[in-house]
């Protein structure tokens, strides 16, 4: 977070920001305690910054609100089997007045469906610092009924900020019970299409047996998308280091049932065999060694891409950017990958990388560093990019035009006009088609929602017309 901080803040464009003693006095004027030396401990990395001091950052920067609060959150989760957490307790106290405006403003407007995810996050972060803070059941409920839908819809800013209020919840000592149960109505709702960013909250919350059993029971019972986003999370929770000891025999049975079913129950079994080796729980099988991949490729795009970046923010050399590249190209774990890119999600640097991806994607043989580009575009990929990445969809390569479909639906809708089937005309369950649908609310649901021939997209689309589109900032 550091990093995040001092290169929003270097590429703000304003000189007076960009000059710290400056930039201590406009965080002072709204209400954070800085100072020249404050900043700089901040900012390399010294001494961590409390969530009111990232969103005085938010305020005189002009950013989305609570998206540097929100970015922290999800690497203080990502970090926390390291020992540490990067985000310094608060100061003061939250009123009880304070909690309920805060209350008040999202209740009103998540039942007008117009909450932003700011006001998610002030919620959830309140409940979270002030845990005697009682909210009656009723109201607990109907909020998580809202939240876990928008989390689900959600891209870009709006996902961050809902993900991580939702994760917040999931740890509240009281209304944890309400937050796991509506996501459990939720993921076995019939045609469910979206849920495997839901379920994945699960896996990263501090350790509850009565959320790691909940887990099991879905990756046991779900269909798909419900058992493979219930075993990811599984495996997170393993990765982390936040799943009960108690769970681990029950863990080793679902891996066994697994096995004994399809070809992608197998490769979930697989996951989840990987992190028990880890854990010392099953015994690391004698293998020849794999020859070390070769990365010089991948070191050459990630020059290029910090060259890119360096260019459109007229920033210095930067070492961290260059280690961020890295791990998304070459981290083994999805969840390590995910963070890295929740982070350049976050940075000035994103419309530069955005864009380099892009061409990366598209240029020459559809190798490790094209299908990394690729996956860097569904959290990358900006409105000015509409049209080559329907383009890319249409003419690039095969193997990427799902993933590509992905990116320019998180983008920004695909217009109605375009026609979905001529990009993609896979509407299998692991196609992204429906997902581009659904997410754009095009003319297709109603067509499928209507049809006999396949029940599974018909539910699916029907799941999407009662559901709403994309959830966007």
């Amino acid at each position: 977070m550091a990093w995040l901080a001092r290169t929003v803040r270097c590429a703000s464009g304003d000189p007076g920001n960009q000059r710290q003693v400056d930039f201590a006095r406009r965080l002072t004027e709204r209400g954070v305690n800085a100072s020249n030396s404050r900043i700089s401990m901040w900012e390399n990395g010294h001494q961590a910054m409390s969530l009111e001091v990232m969103g005085g950052y938010e305020r005189v920067l002009d950013l989305t609100p609570a998206l540097l609060q929100a970015t922290a959150t999800a690497l203080s989760r990502g970090v926390r089997r390291r020992g540490r957490l990067p985000i310094a307790e608060p100061r003061g106290e939250i009123s009880q007045l304070e909690g309920q405006r805060r209350l008040d403003a999202v209740y009103d407007a998540a039942m007008r469906g117009t909450c932003v995810g700011s006001d998610w996050f002030a919620l959830a972060a309140y409940w979270n610092r002030v845990p005697t803070a009682m909210t009656p059941v009723a109201i607990v409920r109907q909020l998580m009924l809202v939240l876990v839908d928008e989390v689900a819809r959600a891209v870009g800013p709006a996902y961050t900020t809902r993900y991580q209020a939702l994760g917040m919840v999931i740890d509240h000592p009281v209304y944890s019970p309400i937050a796991v149960e509506t996501i459990h109505d939720y993921a076995v709702e019939t045609g469910v299409d979206s849920v495997m960013d839901v379920l994945g909250a699960l896996g990263e919350c501090q350790p509850n047996i009565a959320v790691t059993r909940e887990l099991i029971s879905l990756a046991r019972t779900g269909n798909g998308r419900v058992r493979a986003g219930a075993v990811y999370a599984l495996e997170t929770s393993m990765l982390l280091r936040v799943l009960p000891q108690e769970a681990l025999p029950h863990v080793q049975r679902l891996t066994q049932m697994l096995r004994a079913g399809s070809v992608q129950d197998l490769r979930l079994a697989e996951r989840l065999v990987r992190q028990l080796i880890e854990l010392g729980v099953v015994e690391r099988p004698s293998r020849v060694p794999r020859p070390a991949p070769d990365r010089r490729a991948t070191s050459k795009v990630v020059a290029q891409y910090v060259t890119r970046a360096r260019e459109a923010t007229g920033l210095p050399q930067d070492p961290v950017l260059v280690n961020l590249l890295e791990e998304a190209h070459g981290h083994d774990h999805h969840q390590y990958r995910h963070h890295v890119a929740l982070l350049l999600m976050a940075s000035p640097y994103r419309p530069a990388l955005a864009d380099h991806a892009l061409t990366v994607a598209l240029s020459g043989p559809t190798g490790h560093e094209a299908y990394c580009a690729a996956w860097l575009l569904t959290y990358l990929a900006h409105p000015e990019q509409d049209a080559a990445l329907l383009a890319a969809i249409a003419n690039g390569p095969e193997s990427l035009r799902s993933t590509l479909l992905m990116a320019r639906t998180h983008a920004s809708p695909v217009p109605p006009e375009v026609d979905l089937v001529a990009l993609q005309p896979d509407t299998s369950s692991e196609s992204p088609l429906v997902y581009a649908a659904g997410m754009s609310q095009h003319p297709l649901l109603a067509t499928w929602a209507g049809q006999n021939k396949d029940p599974s997209l018909r539910e699916r689309a029907q799941w999407w017309q009662r559901h709403g589109g994309a959830v966007r900032e």
